[in-house]
Formats: C-alpha cells, structure tokens, sequence
C-alpha cells in the first residue's frame, strides 16, 4: 500500500516514554508497549504543516521532556491541559492522578472559538493501561473541524483522522532523520571514561542510552550533549545519575 505524503494542520501525539524506575519487573511499562527516548522522539520527521497545532500528552516525570520534543517538532508551547484520571497510582512525591497535555502551535494557527473553550481540567476515570480518554481527541477534532488531522502513536483508527503507529495499518510514512556518528564518539570517548572514574559501572550503551549500576541501582540515561564544553556535559551525566538514584524521580505507574 503506497504511503502519502499529506502534511497537517493538527497533530496529536501520546509518545510511549521510557523511564528509568519501575516498581518491580511485572509493572515495566515494556510489558505493556515498546517505549522510545527522549532522543528517538525527537527525531520524528512529523508531517504538520507551515500553520498547525500541536496536542502533546506527557507526564509528571517527563514534564521537560515533553518541552523538548514540541521545540524539535518545531512548534512553540502555549498551553496545557490536565486530565484527572479519577484513580490514584503510585510515583514518589505525590501519588498520580494525572496526566497533561501540553498545547504548540507553529506558523499562525488560531486557537478554539470562544464559545467552544472547555475548562483545562478534564475528568474521566482511567481505563486500560495509557489509554487516553477518547472525548479529549473527539474535543479536539470538535474544534477544528475543516483542517487534516493525524494522530501519531495511534491505537485505533478514529473517523476524520489519519494516523500513525506500530499497533494498526497506517498509511502515513513518518520518517526519523539520520543519527550523528560525532554524537556516538562523544559518547564513548568522553561520557564513558567520565562515568568510571566516579565509580559508576556503566553496563550498557545503545545510541546515546547509557545503564549505569550505581550504589547497587540501574538507572538509565539518556545523553542529549546542549552543554558548551565537554567537562559541563560530564558533570550534567553524572548528576543525572545521582540525582536517579537517589530520588528515583524518573518513575511512572498508572
């Protein structure tokens, strides 16, 4: 089946986020979908035209995250709406009960007409696993009824979108662009050696992922070098990794 190469005016993205922390091996968020990182996401080649909107859910724990995937896609944040899952879960600092949606616009778009704007608070009582209460993508499409929309990282196929993702047939082709050879040698070269001589084990590398043992814990980390100077990048890893172990401030549980 040829794929399209159509653009669109709305984009609405639930990302499969890997985290570092799990209660246990049975609740790893692996068993229930294959997760991305930080840097996997952001290389999404997203189709959204000149003039678009983008709906992006995200988490507590990858609040930032979610920041820095809407500024790769090129958008700009605006907004954020909260849905109140109705049902508490686990995490550390506070049991969670919700979820966000952050709102990026590009070019020119115009937000909801005023009469149609909903309060930012949205209540519907959780259901299986991640799944994100359709009313919120029916709202949406509600809203902007004339443009193209496409769902990424879609379960089903909704009427008047297109979408994309590994659990159903998609026509839409979204391609990822090309990893940096200088982002690996960094990496290796420096990260590395920088992460033994502080007595952190690293036991495995896979793209810019490093899991570390430290203090007889595994996290993992992912390296996005933005610092100016190599010693500052190290210096950034190494506190990610204490600030993991310490805090275990990388955990989700729905």
């Amino acid at each position: 089946m040829p794929k399209n190469n159509k653009k669109y005016e709305v984009i609405y993205a639930d990302p499969p986020w890997r985290y570092s922390f799990s209660k246990s091996n049975s609740r790893k968020i692996e068993n229930q979908y294959p997760t991305m990182t930080v840097k996997e996401i952001c290389e999404l080649e997203v189709p959204s035209e000149k003039n678009s909107v983008l709906y992006l859910w995200t988490t507590t724990p990858k609040l930032i995250e979610g920041l820095q995937v809407m500024k790769a896609w090129g958008f700009t944040y605006k907004s954020q709406a909260i849905w109140d899952k109705e049902v508490m879960g686990m995490c550390y600092w506070f049991r969670g009960q919700h979820e966000i949606l952050l709102v990026g616009t590009k070019g020119k778009f115009s937000p909801p007409p005023a009469p149609l704007r909903k309060s930012s608070v949205f209540r519907f009582k959780r259901s299986k696993h991640s799944k994100k209460p359709d009313e919120i993508r029916d709202l949406i499409a509600s809203w902007f009824p004339d443009t193209t929309k496409l769902e990424m990282f879609a379960r089903m196929a909704p009427k008047g979108w297109d979408t994309w993702g590994n659990e159903i047939e998609t026509e839409v082709e979204i391609q990822s662009t090309e990893k940096h050879e200088e982002e690996n040698d960094f990496i290796t070269n420096w990260i590395i050696p920088g992460l033994k001589e502080n007595e952190m084990e690293v036991i495995s590398c896979e793209d810019n992922t490093i899991e570390v043992l430290y203090k007889d814990q595994k996290v993992m980390i992912e390296i996005i070098p933005e610092s100016s100077t190599v010693n500052s990048v190290k210096e950034d890893v190494k506190l990610k990794v204490e600030t993991k172990v310490e805090n275990k401030d990388d955990f989700w549980d729905e």
